[in-house]
């Protein structure tokens, strides 16, 4: 009987902290969205705030820059509004969309991002902060833009 609790309160607390981890990867992910389609924070805020970027400035920054006013672009033209986003863990969304090349362990940190059932980015995270929300198709496959 005890060995039978043990493995019930194991997967109990492993499933809890899998959802705990989606929470805040969602609320992660939606926050983002909600400040990078607004006009109230500045590029520099997003990127200090959300993106994994070590570097400042250089030509690095100017291409995270350029990425980041393209997307918000997007979002304002589309009218996207975070409360009305759809997120789904990659390895738990349609074949459809599981053209990305990645490894195992981006597959547990990987998102798509949908709204009103368009698919609008995926969203690559890493201990808690955005590493990619661009690809780039190269061969019928697509690749994260990483920002490091």
């Amino acid at each position: 009987m005890n060995v039978f609790y043990f493995v019930f309160v194991s997967m109990l607390l492993a499933f809890s902290n899998c959802t705990c981890q989606d929470e805040k990867s969602n609320t992660l992910i939606t926050k983002f969205i909600g400040d990078l389609g607004g006009d109230q924070t500045s590029l520099d805020q997003v990127i200090i705030k959300y993106l994994a970027v070590e570097v400042r400035d250089g030509e690095a920054i100017d291409f995270v820059k350029i990425h980041l006013q393209f997307a918000r672009e997007e979002l304002k033209r589309e009218a996207i509004a975070a409360s009305e986003l759809q997120i789904l863990k990659y390895k738990d969304a349609s074949e459809k969309y599981k053209n990305i090349s990645i490894n195992d362990e981006q597959s547990n940190n990987t998102y798509l991002v949908f709204f009103r059932n368009q698919f609008l980015m995926p969203v690559l995270i890493r201990n808690g902060k955005i590493h990619s929300f661009a690809t780039i198709d190269k061969g019928g496959k697509r690749f994260f833009l990483m920002y490091e």
